[in-house]
């Protein structure tokens, strides 16, 4: 009977609407998953940099974040870094050219999003495909202050810390409940633990781009009425996250609870037979 054990452990996680995977995927309007078809994934950044960091440091912690996602070693993910813009353009222009840039921005008026906002991943994607298009990682320099410190500077944000997670963003992962982990949507000043991905990361990253393509799927979670998530209200929003326009925050990939009770129903089945088999 330890088998039927296991199926009803099963059924209380199902039940308990806990994703047994913690990573999120981005999505479309049409719940497609978002990535990107060809790799290398080309990036820029913007030559001017940011105001608070004389030295020119913060390129080349710009640089280790995307490095960070590119050394994992399940996934065949790969970026190019294409040089510096002196004069970048951050919003998509279809028919192009358009190119993936990391820019702050320094000015008020520039700046599209709340200024609570600390930075912002712009993607453009295929609705039909989620196929990702261009995206751009915009910084927010008027309203924070900026460092690159092994230790960051009281007060400041960390260069590498918020682009390591807004990378995550522009491979197509959102974020995700599991605190420790990059992905995690809060990140506040002096904060420097985002530079190195968690578990639940690398996870994310392999299950988009594993090293054998023929290895890709998906992870499913299963919502039902007993265990819905519920999403954040607009005071919970994140300081880290993906422009409000395009609808993020909860995503969940759900099944049908009609999918649910057949699984039961095939429980109770295979326990009555177990027990004629008994007895």
């Amino acid at each position: 009977m330890k088998w039927f054990s296991y199926l009803l452990m099963f059924v209380v996680i199902l039940l308990s609407g806990t994703n047994v995977w913690s990573f999120e995927r981005s999505r479309t309007d049409l719940n497609v998953p978002t990535s990107w078809e060809t790799l290398p994934v080309v990036y820029y950044i913007a030559k001017q940099g940011s105001k608070d960091i004389a030295d020119g440091s913060e390129i080349e912690a710009v640089k280790r974040s995307f490095e960070t996602w590119q050394s994992v070693n399940c996934s065949r993910l790969t970026f190019q870094f294409g040089g510096l813009l002196a004069e970048p353009r951050a919003f998509y222009v279809p028919g192009g050219p358009n190119k993936n840039v990391v820019m702050w921005i320094e000015n008020e008026s520039d700046w599209p999003y709340p200024s609570d906002v600390l930075a912002v991943t712009q993607l453009e994607y295929n609705q039909q495909t989620g196929t990702i298009l261009d995206a751009d990682i915009l910084m927010n320099g008027y309203a924070f202050q900026w460092s690159t410190d092994e230790q960051a500077k009281k007060d400041t944000h960390d260069v590498q810390n918020v682009v390591t997670h807004e990378v995550g963003h522009l491979l197509g992962l959102d974020h995700t409940s599991v605190t420790e982990a990059t992905m995690f949507a809060e990140a506040p000043a002096e904060e420097v633990s985002k530079r190195a991905l968690e578990k639940d990361d690398k996870d994310g990253l392999c299950t988009i781009y594993p090293q054998d393509e023929r290895d890709q799927f998906g992870f499913l979670t299963v919502s039902t009425e007993l265990g819905l998530a519920s999403c954040p209200s607009s005071s919970q929003q994140p300081t880290t996250n993906n422009p409000p326009e395009r609808g993020l925050g909860c995503e969940v990939a759900e099944t049908s609870g009609m999918m649910l009770w057949l699984f039961l129903a095939l429980c109770l089945i295979a326990f009555r037979r177990s027990v004629r088999v008994l007895s």
